[in-house]
């Protein structure tokens, strides 16, 4: 078997622990060379001193059952939402969401399962046996009609603000936040297939707030669409902006709003747009969208708008720079909710904590 993987994601993991070889070297009572060693091989054959070395590391068990003899596991069960970019990543950053797809996904669902069996509310869109059309073409209409089965499976789950980030992650725990650089805002993992429910959400950390809230909704959005198994052909990201755009921004609000509003008086609704951007946290962009669904402005408006807010008016800043800590402590308490009803063993859970606090 090849471990050189297993290797790499050692010296990782300690070093986003702020570890020294030196140091684990003196922590474990051994040599320099042999903590090397393993950086090199991969090789770590005393199974108590990978239970020490991964809660050192807060470095999940799975990473040593892993077979590195298989290639960046391509072969894995779960789809990928924009996988021509998922592709471009270099194969240790895809081998680590892939992990961690699998494991937090298996924690989440394992809780999901148990609550569901104790009749508890499905933390699961619910619709999923929808079927609006074959499709071959999606029209306006269609738009329309997915966005709104969409926003109201959410408010049937208890969603009554749609512009919180932070409440939505208390209903859908599979979100994590990482440094995705700059070519990415976020893409989804999931996987339908043989009645399984397996699904998560990657956002990109540095983003701000609004944009954030919009890719959240973006990949819940292609989620809903493959779990409804009604439109497995949409992959155009166009077709779900706008979906999105639909959610996020009502159009009888903006309807009612601008009235009124045309390309000649821009400047006199600047403090709507400010407004409208404050209240459901959205950016300009996705309001001049929201007036072209709205029938207030013509397509081919769309940029004059948003290119005249964006560069008179900075586009909506984070309001809230800690989305992702908060992420954390909500599935912090998913984790720990589910240690205290035996739903996970100890070991489960000192894994699965560790995983989800220090590995973001």
């Amino acid at each position: 078997m090849n471990n050189i993987s297993l290797g790499t994601f050692l010296k990782k993991f300690r070093e986003n622990s702020n570890y020294l070889v030196e140091d684990v070297a003196k922590i474990l009572n051994l040599s320099v060379e042999e903590v090397e060693q393993f950086e090199s091989t991969g090789v770590i054959s005393d199974p108590f001193l990978r239970d020490i070395i991964s809660t050192l590391y807060s470095m999940p068990m799975s990473f040593f059952e892993t077979d590195y003899s298989k290639p960046v596991l391509h072969n894995t069960r779960l789809k990928v939402t924009d996988t021509n970019k998922f592709q471009a990543l270099p194969p240790i950053k895809q081998f680590e969401y892939l992990n961690k797809a699998k494991t937090l996904c298996k924690t989440i669902d394992d809780i999901a399962q148990i609550e569901a069996d104790n009749n508890a509310a499905d933390p699961i869109l619910q619709n999923a046996n929808m079927n609006l059309f074959e499709l071959s073409t999606i029209t306006e209409e269609d738009i329309f009609e997915i966005a709104e089965h969409i926003y109201s499976d959410l408010k049937n789950l208890g969603i009554n603000k749609f512009s919180s980030l932070e409440d939505l992650l208390y209903i859908f725990p599979y979100v994590i936040f990482d440094d995705l650089g700059e070519e990415f805002s976020g893409f989804s993992f999931y996987d339908f297939e043989n009645g399984k429910t397996d699904k998560l959400i990657v956002i990109n950390k540095a983003d701000s707030y609004v944009k954030q809230l919009f890719t959240f909704f973006h990949e819940i959005t292609h989620i809903y669409i493959h779990s409804s198994k009604i439109c497995d052909n949409i992959s155009d990201e166009h077709i779900v902006d706008s979906i999105v755009n639909r959610i996020l921004l009502p159009k009888d609000y903006i309807q009612q709003e601008y009235q009124g509003f045309n390309i000649g008086c821009i400047d006199q609704y600047i403090y709507k747009f400010e407004e409208t951007s404050k209240k459901y946290n959205v950016g300009y962009k996705t309001i001049a969208y929201a007036l072209f669904h709205a029938d207030i402005i013509e397509e081919v408006q769309i940029s004059e708008v948003y290119t005249h807010l964006i560069k008179d008016h900075s586009m909506g800043k984070a309001v809230n720079q800690n989305s992702g800590l908060l992420y954390n402590k909500a599935l912090e308490e998913v984790i720990i909710h589910a240690k205290e009803n035996n739903y996970i063993t100890h070991e489960r859970f000192q894994q699965e904590i560790a995983y989800a606090i220090n590995y973001n």
